[in-house]
């Protein structure tokens, strides 16, 4: 058992005592389970060594994992869209036929959500990720938080026997919550173009060939996942108030052309990105951490990065409350984006949470949720809109959201849509 130090200073001795190639190196580092973070942190390594670790150049070792892997996953974070190495995932992912997840809460778009290899974002504890893993043999993990998990489960979210191999751009957060097999320090972007082009060196017919199967069940697996939302939606068609998923499949007809999304729908966030789908880092923007009251002031933002897009905030009713102010700035300021709240009366997500609490304490039967909800008075926003000095609209009805949504694009103002919407548990 040896220390940090003492491990790193052994590594230390090994670079320096032999003349090794970069693979020769990338061995040595993928066979060992410590942290090469503490080698890159406590150590004065030769300078073209970690310029290589940095540069993401010493990816034999990954290569060859990955061509090992029979049922290989991939889980990305925001680094990836940050180093705008989306592409290079992608071609990765189609390179050898590996489902992709989001982290556990990503803020940006790592990797189109409509592609056939996309599946979703990380769950909320360790047991639930561990269903979304399944079998894999080989995980790829980069660029991210592994894992931002909600509720604390006592058990692994890999796989005894899966490989695990991890890219990062910053030491700190190699191997920092799990041992990997394999961990390489270097930009998610130039790390990725360096193992595509091992891999594309190294593939021989067999694996091409097992990786165009993965791709085919893949795209039927896309296909099945894309029907269960739409069978969702159906189940809730006619429901009053309108269920989140009706909602999404209306708002999908009336966008407009290049709208990118600032996102809180919370509770309704599943529903939002199984309907749209998201292409470009720059389509989509949430939040990081857990926090709420980000929806309304992001949506401000994006439509100063982007002012020759169409922006939408897109938030929960009691999210908006923590940053209602936002709607004074965008009047103020005159800019022009449109603001849906999403309506349903409550803080449904304090009452999910509060469900798994009395799960775990045992408590079971009907029970009340005390200060969870929003009425008696029942809260207005379109007034609230009015008092700030923007215009809006309140919207009940399923036919009344695209005309609405239309509307407010054209007005070329700031603008609120206060939607009403189901808060059933």
């Amino acid at each position: 058992d040896l220390t940090p130090l003492e491990r790193a200073e052994g590594y230390q001795r090994l670079i320096e005592g032999f003349n090794r190639t970069q693979e020769d190196l990338a061995r040595v580092l993928c066979k060992s389970r410590s942290h090469i973070a503490n080698t890159l942190r406590l150590l004065n390594l030769p300078l073209a060594i970690k310029e290589m670790l940095q540069q993401g150049e010493l990816s034999a070792g990954h290569a060859r994992a990955l061509l090992n892997a029979e049922r290989p996953l991939i889980v990305c974070g925001d680094k990836v869209a940050a180093s705008q190495a989306v592409a290079e995932l992608v071609q990765l992912s189609e390179m050898i036929g590996a489902s992709v997840y989001n982290e556990v809460l990503p803020s940006r778009i790592n990797f189109p959500t409509g592609h056939p290899h996309y599946r979703d974002r990380g769950a909320q504890d360790q047991a639930l990720i561990r269903g979304l893993i399944g079998d894999a043999d080989t995980i790829l993990l980069i660029g991210g938080q592994f894992f931002e998990e909600v509720w604390y489960v006592d058990t692994s979210p890999f796989p005894d026997e899966a490989v695990l191999i991890q890219i990062d751009s910053s030491p700190l957060n190699l191997a920092r919550n799990y041992p990997v097999h394999c961990g390489l320090v270097g930009d998610p972007k130039l790390a990725l173009q360096a193992l595509i082009a091992e891999i594309a060196g190294r593939a021989g017919p067999a694996f091409k060939e097992a990786a165009a199967a993965r791709r085919k069940a893949l795209e039927q697996l896309k296909s099945e996942e894309m029907e269960r939302q739409k069978a969702r939606a159906e189940n809730t068609w006619n429901h009053s108030p309108m269920s989140p998923a009706r909602l999404m499949v209306e708002l999908k007809s009336a966008l407009p052309a290049g709208v990118t999304i600032a996102a809180e729908a919370i509770t309704a966030g599943a529903d939002l990105t199984r309907t749209l789908h998201f292409d470009d880092p720059s389509d989509y923007l949430a939040s990081r951490g857990g926090g709420i009251g980000q929806g309304l002031p992001s949506a401000i933002g994006l439509k100063l990065a982007y002012p020759e897009r169409p922006v939408l905030a897109i938030s929960g009713d009691g999210s908006s409350l923590y940053t209602i102010q936002s709607l004074w700035s965008a009047a103020h300021h005159r800019i022009p984006v449109v603001f849906i709240i999403l309506n349903n009366k409550t803080y449904r997500i304090l009452k999910l949470n509060m469900n798994r609490y009395r799960s775990q304490a045992g408590l079971g039967g009907e029970r009340a949720y005390p200060h969870m909800d929003l009425t008696d008075p029942d809260l207005d926003y379109v007034s609230l809109a009015a008092g700030f000095g923007m215009a809006g609209k309140a919207v009940s009805r399923p036919e009344e959201v695209a005309p609405a949504v239309r509307e407010a694009f054209v007005a070329g103002v700031p603008y609120l849509l206060d939607i009403r919407v189901s808060g059933d548990i």
